[in-house]
């Protein structure tokens, strides 16, 4: 009985090894936790915070006529405190998609062209001191940009080596009785060497009654131990609630300088004014230090501040930080010390 139930074992083993290698099936996932110590102008408060700590399905497998099928199957939950609500889990990138060559078409919900291209900057992702705090945003801190797509179906295309082609239309409606409720088109390109890099992306976002459209133009450089990138964004809010004419734009910097299994990071963002309004401009000011203590398993401090004008209500925390921090007021500064730790699988 023992040699049989090693014989099953062994034949158990060698089954799931097989499907595995011919479904290439990828489970993957990270949790990231920081205790955060935050200053919103008025009060001070500290916390525990789940930074989309996650945890996804992915696969492929080749298919007739030189086909592959691609899926992703991807969900952010909270792992900071008890699992009680629908409202713990949160849905990331999902879709079915089919690839051939050097082309790809998807369609699910999926991160858009613009918000893509956006990350390229990101040192300082899902903390404190994360880019949408500013980056995407008008300035009383409403994210009209950066977001994920519902209904979308997108095309890539890698036609030369180095530069990759993005387009989406998303329908921007979960109720296909609704219709279009507010589509999404969204494009970018990218040319990406080991040395350099260069991308723009355009959105446009056709609400009823009124629409938003936001550019953005990227660059960056990389030497042996270092990385710097600059990102300039112009926004249009629309007409709506009487914003006609409040575009506004916002220049980004950030550097990236590894020693060993520690890195140096820092970013800033500065916004300019909305078109008539005056004092609406934020600055965002940002540094970390990671350490690597295997693969796996990094972690960090970071320090970060928000300044804000009069009339200016930029935040901390932008987005996929578990916790989210305000400034008090219109006008109030912001600053938060972060300590955190990433394992990923």
């Amino acid at each position: 009985m023992k040699y049989v139930r090693q014989l099953a074992g062994l034949t158990l083993a060698l089954m799931t090894q097989s499907v595995v290698a011919q479904e290439e099936v990828t489970v993957y996932g990270r949790i990231h936790l920081s205790a955060d110590v935050v200053d919103t102008g008025a009060s001070r408060g500290h916390g525990l915070s789940s930074n989309a700590s996650r945890i996804g399905f992915k696969g492929k497998k080749d298919l007739n006529y030189g086909l592959k099928a691609l899926w992703k199957i991807e969900t952010e939950l909270d792992v900071s405190s008890e699992v009680n609500s629908g409202s713990k889990f949160t849905s990331r990138n999902r879709y079915l998609g089919l690839n051939y060559g050097r082309s790809t078409v998807v369609a699910g919900y999926h991160d858009t062209p613009f918000r893509t291209l956006g990350k390229k900057i990101d040192v300082l992702p899902d903390t404190v001191a994360d880019r949408r705090g500013v980056l995407g945003r008008d300035y009383i801190g409403d994210a009209s940009f950066d977001v994920r797509a519902d209904n979308a179906v997108m095309y890539v295309n890698k036609f030369l080596t180095g530069l990759e082609l993005r387009f989406m239309r998303s329908a921007g409606s979960s109720s296909a009785t609704v219709g279009d409720k507010t589509p999404i088109t969204s494009t970018s390109l990218l040319y990406k060497t080991s040395q350099f890099m260069l991308g723009a992306a355009y959105e446009i976002k056709e609400a009823a009654a009124d629409r938003t459209a936001g550019v953005r133009l990227l660059g960056g450089v990389a030497f042996d131990v270092m990385q710097i990138t600059a990102i300039y964004e112009q926004l249009d809010f629309g007409d709506s609630n009487a914003r006609l004419g409040w575009d506004r734009s916002v220049a980004g910097l950030s550097a990236v300088y590894k020693s060993g299994l520690t890195s140096f990071k820092a970013q800033v963002f500065v916004s300019n004014n909305l078109s008539g309004v005056a004092d609406s401009s934020g600055r965002m000011f940002a540094g970390g230090v990671y350490h690597e203590l295997d693969k796996s398993f990094e972690i960090y401090g970071i320090a970060a501040r928000v300044t804000n004008e009069a009339n200016a209500k930029y935040t901390l925390t932008g987005a996929n930080h578990g916790d989210v921090y305000r400034p008090s007021a219109a006008g109030a500064d912001m600053n938060s010390v972060s300590f955190g730790g990433i394992y990923k699988f």
